[in-house]
């Protein structure tokens, strides 16, 4: 079991030893990129928080001024980072933005680093396959050191199912590496990383003598370039070494010093993984006591550990979130402003749109307005000229029977005054002269439509007057029309004291004190 834990360790140091190639550039700004991220990867491991906010600093100002280079760079590193942490779904995602901008710019550094991150996260994801096709496009598109980078990754693909292939691989990135520049720290540290693996495969085999020689290389190498994980899991290594030998002293002293050094330095997993590889010694001796001392120390170490990465995981969950949630916020606002102004834009067109439906349909009003008062002015000159005529006619009406009255009265007098002496003959011929002066029923007709038109709104309030009979309405018409006793008397074919006594009747009838008032009541009407 401390064998795969080690494994795990070393995948765990590869990675943060591959990084970015540093591509030769004649812009001064890619260079600029270059140096800042040269510069930040010193916090790649020890301030994980900083590193991240350095990137986003770093992306920040490539994407100001639009430097696809730069920005498909610090895609990389961030997706090298997430893949360090565990972030794996982020890693694939910065993964693919980066290979995106190099495939549009046809940068193949970018592109065979994208393509070695892939390969990477896909490990981690345990997709083998897809793991091993990414690697081998970052050694066909990549320089010596992605080469060799991605050559090792497929060695750590076959390290559990063919341990030769493996070795194979390891090997031929350690010589790949060792032909690239060695004051280069990141070098270094990946030449002693494949001595490590290449010792852990000949650990596997039982071939101590070999696995030995690679691990002391690989420590020395650690020790040149001050790789205090390198250090510890080389002793870690020896100690497996001397384990399998047997010799038990050797073993426990090479855990002492890999759990010590890793205490001085803050190593908490190498510490924890140091503690646990002696209690599985001690177990392996028999000495049980000593052994689960070291577990429960190993235990109580590994909690802790796991809530300090707890804490570390959902830190960086919360700085993502706040990173996201602002983002989110920009779009909304971004959004909002957008349907702000498409709101304004509709709005206005509506508002033009109902100023025009009002206006047509206030001209339209207008216009029929105009046409209903011209048409009623129309009907009213023509009512008024009706009404003048009908006036003018009841006014002659009346003034042809006045005239026609006054006549048959001195034919009347000249009778009475005539010679004649039969008084018989005289009698009957004054009898007819009064059926002539009394309106027939057709007259009365006449008379009446002659009266309404005139008096409309008067005849109708006459006309619902209950109780009325056709003679008290003669007599009402002739009171408004100003007739005195005498005429309506003429008029009617009755005396005047006739007419007086159906007024006096008319009066009580409708509860009024005379004719008097009788006829002022009418008058007023």
């Amino acid at each position: 079991m401390t064998k795969h834990i080690l494994l795990i360790f070393i995948l765990f140091l590869y990675l943060s030893n591959i990084g970015s190639a540093k591509p030769e550039s004649d812009s001064i700004l890619i260079k600029d990129i270059d140096q800042f991220l040269e510069d930040a990867i010193i916090y790649r491991d020890s301030d994980k928080k900083k590193y991240l906010n350095l990137l986003n600093q770093a992306f920040d100002i490539c994407k100001k001024e639009n430097n696809r280079v730069g920005t498909a760079k610090v895609y990389n590193a961030l997706a090298y980072q997430y893949s360090n942490t565990g972030q794996r779904d982020s890693s694939l995602s910065f993964s693919l933005k980066a290979l995106k901008i190099a495939d549009k710019i046809q940068d193949s550094s970018i592109k065979s680093n994208a393509y070695l991150n892939l390969g990477i996260v896909y490990y981690g994801l345990g997709n083998n396959e897809i793991s091993k096709k990414y690697s081998k496009l970052a050694i066909q598109f990549g320089d010596k050191f992605i080469k060799a980078s991605a050559t090792a990754n497929i060695g750590m693909l076959y390290d559990s199912t063919n341990t030769d292939s493996a070795f194979y691989c390891f090997e031929t990135a350690n010589k790949i590496f060792l032909t690239l520049d060695k004051t280069n720290q990141r070098v270094l540290s990946n030449i002693a990383i494949t001595y490590m693996n290449m010792g852990t495969i000949a650990l596997e085999k039982k071939e101590f003598s070999k696995a030995k020689l690679y691990f002391n290389k690989s420590l020395s190498l650690s020790y040149k370039i001050d790789n205090f994980d390198n250090i510890v899991l080389n002793y870690l290594n020896f100690g497996d070494v001397f384990k399998d030998e047997k010799n038990y002293p050797l073993s426990e002293q090479m855990f002492l010093r890999a759990k010590c050094i890793a205490d001085s330095v803050n190593l908490n997993d190498l510490f924890n993984l140091s503690t646990y590889a002696l209690s599985d010694l001690y177990y392996e001796q028999k000495d049980y006591k000593k052994s689960r001392d070291f577990l429960e120390q190993y235990i109580n170490q590994r909690d802790s550990i796991q809530v300090v990465d707890i804490e570390n995981k959902i830190a960086n969950l919360q700085m993502n979130y706040e990173v996201q949630k602002q983002k989110d916020h920009i779009k909304i606002l971004e959004k909002e402003q957008k349907l702000n102004s498409y709101r304004i834009f509709i709005t206005a067109l509506l508002i033009l749109f109902l100023a025009s439906i009002v206006i047509y349909y206030l001209n339209k009003r207008r216009l029929k307005v105009r046409r209903r008062m011209a048409l009623a002015v129309e009907n009213r000159n023509k009512t008024q000229e009706k009404l003048e005529k009908a006036k003018n006619d009841i006014i002659h009406y009346t003034k042809l029977i006045q005239e026609n009255n006054e006549r048959i009265e001195c034919f009347e007098q000249e009778l009475l005054n005539s010679s004649s002496k039969n008084n018989e003959e005289l009698t009957r011929k004054q009898e007819k002269l009064r059926g002539m002066k009394i309106l027939k029923d057709e007259d009365w007709v006449h008379y009446k439509v002659l009266f309404k038109d005139v008096y409309t709104n008067f005849y109708t309030k006459v006309s619902n007057i209950p109780g009325l009979t056709e003679g008290d309405k003669r007599q009402i018409l002739l009171i408004k029309l100003d007739y005195t006793n005498k005429m309506s008397a003429d008029v009617l074919g009755i005396s005047v004291e006739g007419i007086k006594r159906a007024k006096q009747r008319l009066a009580k009838k409708l509860e009024l004190k005379n004719a008097g008032e009788l006829e002022e009541y009418f008058q007023k009407l």
